[in-house]
C-alpha cells in the first residue's frame, strides 16, 4: 500500500496514467519474489527512510512482507517500451502486509511512520548540516 502526498502536477500525472491503465508509480516497487535487479531490497524492515535521491533505469524497491518505508524527495526515471517514465515523490509512506502488519493493525504502522517522519524532520532542523 502506498500513501502519497501529491502536488498539483503529480496529481494530474497520476490521473493521466490511470486513464491509460498505467500504474502511477511504474517501476517503483517490484514483488520480492520477482527476478531482476533493484536498488533496494527490504524484508521485515520497519521505518526505513529513503530520501533526496534519483533512481534511474531500474526498479526502485523489492519489498517483502511486513515492511514500512518513508520516501521523501525521490525521483524515479525509467525507460520502458520506447518511453521514459519519470515522476517525483515529495512524500509517501509504503506499507507491506504480512504476518505482523495486517489490515486490522494497519493504522498502528501508519502512526509509526508519521511519528518517525516528524522525528527525522525535527533532527534535521536541530542539526541543519546533516
Amino acid at each position: 500500500m502506498i500513501i502519497s502526498f501529491l502536488n498539483p502536477t503529480e496529481k494530474q500525472r497520476v490521473w493521466d496514467l490511470k486513464e491509460h491503465n498505467i500504474h502511477p508509480y511504474f517501476a517503483l516497487i517490484r514483488p520480492s519474489n520477482a527476478k531482476g535487479n533493484v536498488f533496494f531490497k527490504l524484508d521485515k524492515s520497519r521505518n526505513t527512510y529513503v530520501g533526496k535521491m534519483t533512481l534511474q533505469d531500474g526498479f526502485g524497491f523489492s519489498i517483502g512482507k511486513d515492511c514500512t518505508l518513508i520516501l521523501e524527495e525521490l525521483r524515479q526515471s525509467v525507460f520502458f517500451k520506447e518511453r521514459r517514465y519519470q515522476y517525483d515523490i515529495d512524500l509517501a509512506y509504503v506499507i507491506s502486509f504480512g504476518d505482523e502488519i495486517t489490515k486490522e493493525n494497519l493504522m498502528d504502522s501508519v502512526k509509526d511512520l508519521v511519528s518517525y517522519s516528524f522525528e527525522i524532520w525535527r533532527r534535521s532542523n536541530d542539526n541543519p548540516s546533516t
